[in-house]
């Protein structure tokens, strides 16, 4: 039996909101709490499909900022060793 595979074309329409990059978390997530009232009040302008895809991008992005805080964590810290040990060997 031959599996076929079938192709659905999207048509994208932009709002100029939309392609503006977030400047911070904070509007991001102001937006996506938008998403998340839309569903739950069952307005229809997103589906549940949709939300979940938005949950799991800003999802990615807050793990993405996690991230970043703890290198910058580790940097730091790094930073702070190496300056005592030279301390420590000048005197």
């Amino acid at each position: 039996m031959k599996k076929t595979r079938t192709t659905k074309k999207v048509t994208e329409t932009h709002s100029s909101r939309s392609e503006i990059a977030y400047e911070t978390l904070g509007e991001m997530a102001n937006d996506v709490r938008g998403v998340l009232k839309s569903v739950i009040a069952k307005d229809g302008q997103y589906s549940t499909q949709e939300a979940s895809v938005i949950s799991k991008l800003y999802n990615s992005e807050l793990t993405r900022t996690k991230l970043t805080i703890e290198v910058h964590k580790l940097t730091n810290k790094s930073n702070k060793t190496s300056s005592n040990e030279i301390l420590r060997l000048n005197q």
